[in-house]
């Protein structure tokens, strides 16, 4: 009886791991984000960008906002959310990209200046931030987030001449140390 016993387990956990192992490629397509997913509509893709956006998942958010640019290349606002995800990922490059795409679709929004002196800002070329928030305050002076920017960008270009000048001097100075110790001692300088 015990004989029995164990052959009927055996079978039992047998027939356990081939219904798992059957039904692993359906599991699988339940963890495929429903970006990749095909027959959606923009609306539904928008919604999935916007929800993806929103809890941090970016890689999803790029997927659904791929295949709306599929059916729509001339989204701006999308472009603005693909270039604030690539700046959270620290993919400046990709984020001036695509906030220039954003310019070029809505050339007449401040926002989009925003973005770009954000993606800009990244890469640390504060002198396109601060063209972009100029750009951005001529059409809107009263925005707030682009004076902010401007600030910033601003006072990067400043600190930046600041520290070549520092630099400058130190070398200046190491070069006068040099010369009037090492000639002034008449010694040749060795280097």
């Amino acid at each position: 009886m015990p004989y029995i016993k164990t052959k009927t387990l055996n079978l039992f956990f047998k027939k356990i791991i081939f219904i798992f192992l059957i039904t692993i490629p359906y599991r699988m397509m339940a963890d495929v984000p429903a970006a990749i997913k095909e027959g959606l509509s923009e609306q539904e893709y928008i919604e999935l960008f916007n929800t993806f956006f929103k809890e941090g998942k970016y890689d999803e958010a790029i997927l659904a906002g791929n295949k709306i640019l599929q059916t729509n290349p001339y989204n701006a606002t999308l472009y603005c959310g693909l270039s604030g995800i690539y700046h959270r990922q620290y993919k400046y490059k990709e984020a001036v990209e695509a906030a220039k795409e954003a310019v070029k679709l809505d050339p007449n929004s401040d926002n989009v200046y925003v973005v770009l002196a954000l993606a800009n800002d990244g890469l640390k070329n504060w002198e396109e931030a601060k063209k972009a928030c100029l750009k951005g305050l001529k059409i809107n002076p009263r925005n707030q987030n682009l004076q902010q920017q401007l600030k910033e960008a601003k006072d990067n270009i400043q600190n930046e001449k600041y520290g070549k000048s520092i630099l400058f001097l130190a070398l200046i100075s190491l070069l006068i140390y040099f010369f009037v110790f090492k000639f002034g001692k008449n010694e040749s300088p060795s280097i």
